[in-house]
């Protein structure tokens, strides 16, 4: 078979040791990685929170901005209906 495809990955020996750490979804080099991205942006301490898919940082958002049960909110298009219904799923909107 050909592929239609063939990734390039580039010999970078810091990508290699972190692919190969089985440190992948959250460990010294996330803590690193939310570290610099929060010196870079000049936010407080503990206000960046990196995960590993859209679908966990939308599961973590309403208990990060403390949101209840009943709270009124507002879904836009650009979240996807998935989201959207997953959220009422666990009644984080009403």
């Amino acid at each position: 078979m050909i592929p239609l495809y063939k990734p390039h990955m580039p010999e970078l020996p810091e990508l290699d040791s972190i692919l190969h750490s089985g440190q992948l979804a959250y460990g010294k080099y996330t803590r690193e990685f939310e570290q610099r991205l929060e010196n870079f942006i000049g936010c407080s301490q503990g206000h960046i929170l990196a995960t590993n898919s859209f679908n966990m940082a939308i599961a973590v958002t309403p208990s990060l901005l403390e949101i209840k049960a009943g709270d009124a909110g507002y879904i836009t298009f650009l979240h996807g209906l998935k989201q959207g219904m997953r959220l009422l799923h666990l009644r984080w909107l009403a």
